[in-house]
């Protein structure tokens, strides 16, 4: 009879076990995020392997107010906005900035940054005068310049209608997947200038002094943004809200100043 209540016991104990577990998955929301940690002071891994930076800050203010967990999946730029076009992560959070071709095959919330692309050039260059777009244009006429793989750069270097950009005249246009890799070459004379995001710009020149520098004149103007998976019109009204609120807070220019943004 001992052995038939100990048996019965273990058994209702595992039951409850199990329905214990249900109920905490059930209840557990999780927030798949796609991002590319390469985009410092966005986005990078600590030595530590942990995720930091102001779009991470953000997020994570974020998901407190929407009731998320939140799960990173890092990879290449180039896959951000398709794992969130196809579903495989929830939003993009990667320094992206809005225009009317990704606005295809994602939704973005309101933006929550305002940037442009800036030129890094060898830290001895007395070539790069220009003191308005117009001129640096010019400059930039038949150079070696270096952009990353899927970013505003790239296309403002080629061209691309999609974004208005007419392309530079007769540029060798130079990708890369990452920029170190393109800092690696303008070291070696390689490259003549490089494209890219305002803050990302002027972090790489300050962690580079002896290397690059930064010529500080906007070249575009552009709205970062969060993509969320088209048509999940509840997500992105509750990231939007959320947004919003942290703005009103004073939050957002919090992250700001910490990241030296503005």
């Amino acid at each position: 009879m001992k052995k038939i209540i100990a048996i019965a016991l273990a058994a209702l104990l595992l039951v409850g076990c199990f329905a214990g577990c249900g109920t905490e998955k059930t209840d557990e929301k999780v927030l798949k995020i796609a991002t590319n940690a390469e985009f410092e002071p966005f986005e990078s891994l600590d030595a530590d392997g942990n995720y930091v930076g102001f779009d991470i800050d953000l997020i994570n203010a974020i998901a407190e107010k929407i009731g998320y967990k939140i799960e990173f999946d890092n990879m290449e730029f180039d896959g951000v906005l398709a794992a969130v076009s196809s579903g495989s992560c929830d939003i993009g959070l990667s320094g992206l900035t809005i225009n009317a071709k990704r606005a295809k095959s994602v939704d973005f919330s309101k933006a929550y940054y305002q940037t442009a692309q800036l030129l890094i050039v060898a830290a001895n260059d007395t070539y790069f005068t220009g003191t308005t777009k117009e001129d640096l244009d010019k400059q930039l006429e038949g150079k070696k310049i270096g952009a990353c793989s899927g970013y505003t750069g790239e296309s403002y270097a080629k061209g691309n209608a999609d974004w208005n950009f007419p392309g530079i005249k007769d540029a060798n246009v130079k990708v890369y997947e990452n920029l170190s890799l393109a800092i690696s070459d303008l070291k070696n004379g390689n490259l003549d200038a490089i494209l890219m995001d305002g803050p990302v710009a002027k972090e790489a020149a300050a962690q580079n002094k002896d290397v690059a520098k930064v010529i500080d004149v906007a070249l575009t103007v552009e709205d970062y943004a969060i993509a969320i998976q088209k048509g999940n019109t509840e997500l992105k009204e509750s990231i939007d809200k959320a947004i919003q609120e942290l703005i009103d807070a004073g939050e957002i220019q919090k992250l700001y100043d910490k990241y030296d943004l503005k």
